[in-house]
């Protein structure tokens, strides 16, 4: 699931969204938002924020995509949810 706020320029992405799924919904919300993550539009965002950091052409002048990450929720192993 994404969830693009065009008002308040934020994003609400589930991890299992692939980065292909963000840039879609972003750019049927918006023609002037942009979101500075990678090129592999197959990796789901769990992963790329986890692990990729979010490499991409953006990169050099916005940061990586984990530096945009403003609240997650993460579950453990034995289902607690920790905000």
């Amino acid at each position: 699931m994404v969830i693009i706020d065009v008002e308040n320029s934020k994003a609400w992405v589930d991890a299992w969204a692939t980065l292909g799924e963000v840039y879609y919904k972003d750019s049927e919300k918006s023609k002037t938002l942009a979101f500075p993550a990678g090129v592999c539009l197959t990796v789901s965002i769990g992963g790329h924020f986890n692990g990729g950091a979010g490499y991409g052409m953006m990169m050099r002048k916005f940061g990586l995509a984990a530096d945009h990450i403003i609240d997650a929720q993460l579950i453990d192993v034995e289902g607690r949810l920790y905000d």
